[in-house]
């Protein structure tokens, strides 16, 4: 009493009508062909069928092409607005560190700093 009783993997069992597409019908549309053309695998299509499909398909690649395109710029885009904002930090940083230098001026020609130049003077 195995799956044979039931009817799956038998021969007994039958399709029905809706399930088997006629002869001499197109294999996009279910239809009968006005204008067929065969594959060189046997398959059935009507001409206008086929030619709706492929209009179909290059107007789908189309609008897939611009998205994709639109998506790019959009990636480029960001990624120049995020290289402009590094380079604005980096400039800002170097500018605060700029900024916190503290030095006093030195003046070369004073003997009073421990390093700097006696002018017209012999030495002491």
């Amino acid at each position: 009493q195995g799956s044979a009783s039931r009817g799956c993997g038998s021969g007994n069992v039958r399709l029905s009508r809706d399930a088997v597409k006629d002869f001499d019908c197109c294999c996009l549309s279910l239809q009968p062909c006005k204008d067929p053309v065969v594959t060189p695998d046997g398959y059935l299509y009507e001409k206008e069928a086929i030619l709706e499909y492929i209009l179909h398909q290059k107007k789908e690649i189309a609008r897939q092409m611009k998205a994709y395109e639109k998506q790019k710029k959009e990636k480029r885009t960001e990624l120049e607005e995020l290289s402009r904002a590094a380079e604005d930090a980096k400039v800002k940083g170097f500018l605060a560190k700029e900024m916190s230098i503290v030095s006093k001026p030195l003046n070369p020609f004073d003997h009073k700093s421990g390093t700097g130049l006696r002018v017209g003077r012999a030495p002491v």
